[in-house]
């Protein structure tokens, strides 16, 4: 998405993120303590904590926090918080 003069953005110009990468660069994943399931957030603005979508808890393990764009359905979800 070149700017309004034509002249293409850093993004596009090192060919690193796509138009999605870029959309969710302020989108993280945390990993529920209580079932496990991954939720994503919006920390554009700041952490705002949403219940979790399995189990309606807000209770997440920190350290799993990750980025969307380098979250991976099948890996991430073999791991097992640490309560």
């Amino acid at each position: 998405m070149p700017d309004a003069n034509g002249i293409p953005t850093t993004f596009e110009m090192d060919g690193l993120f796509t138009e999605e990468d870029i959309r969710n660069r302020h989108q993280v994943m945390l990993q529920c303590i209580e079932c496990n399931a991954w939720t994503q957030h919006d920390i554009e603005h700041g952490l705002v904590h949403k219940p979790c979508g399995k189990c309606g808890k807000v209770n997440y393990d920190w350290k799993s926090l990750k980025s969307k764009r380098t979250f991976n359905v099948t890996t991430d979800v073999k791991r097992k918080p640490k309560k």
